[in-house]
């Protein structure tokens, strides 16, 4: 590879370019799930698939939920994850992450 990246090609409609096709085996051809356009699979277009990750209103939803925990925890620091996960409504997941990045940032701190 020496320092190539390589992009994955995915199978696209000639037509509109969704990648989201559907195979008819007992006919041979595919039919896009966007536009509903047949075509046979020598019509097929390979395209670069679009790169995988958070959209921006993602990580902007994502930071405020982090701020709505770290303010909760600041306000009630003896509070452990179940405490705070009841008391926002919170899932699990981002309950642990916070505390997580909390240890992380007070071992630093220390060190």
């Amino acid at each position: 590879m020496n320092g190539e990246t390589t992009q994955r090609l995915v199978k696209a409609c000639p037509v509109c370019g969704c990648s989201e096709l559907y195979n008819q085996t007992r006919t041979r051809q595919y039919r896009c799930t966007k536009c509903k356009h047949v075509f046979p699979r020598s019509a097929v277009v390979m395209r670069a698939a679009k790169p995988h990750g958070w959209s921006a209103s993602h990580k902007i939803m994502h930071e405020a939920r982090m701020a709505k925990i770290h303010e909760y925890h600041e306000a009630n620091p003896d509070d452990g994850k179940y405490k705070i996960m009841a008391a926002l409504h919170e899932t699990y997941v981002m309950v642990t992450r916070y505390m997580e990045s909390v240890k992380q940032t007070d071992a630093e701190v220390r060190a």
